[in-house]
């Protein structure tokens, strides 16, 4: 899907903020990067009810994840961006 189409569309919802999307991705898979901004990575999830419910639990610091699992995340998704940064 093209970028300027998911920035337009309401049924997604965008995070630059990596332990939040760590978090997500753990539930839900990442539909699209953005780097147009030098300094940081915008992505793009599909909206449903859980996922609102997930960012909500991770503001609210009650959101409850398995350490070694959010750590394979985490570097999986440093990973990706890395391989999609250099290409």
């Amino acid at each position: 899907m093209m970028m300027k189409k998911l920035q337009e569309e309401k049924n997604y919802y965008s995070s630059s903020d990596l332990p939040l999307v760590v978090a997500l991705s753990m539930h839900f898979p990442i539909e699209e990067t953005n780097f147009d901004d030098p300094h940081r990575v915008n992505f793009y999830f599909r909206r449903s009810k859980k996922l609102e419910e997930i960012v909500k639990s991770y503001w609210d610091k009650s959101c409850m994840v398995d350490a070694a699992s959010y750590f394979q995340e985490l570097k999986a998704i440093k990973n990706r961006l890395f391989t999609q940064k250099n290409n």
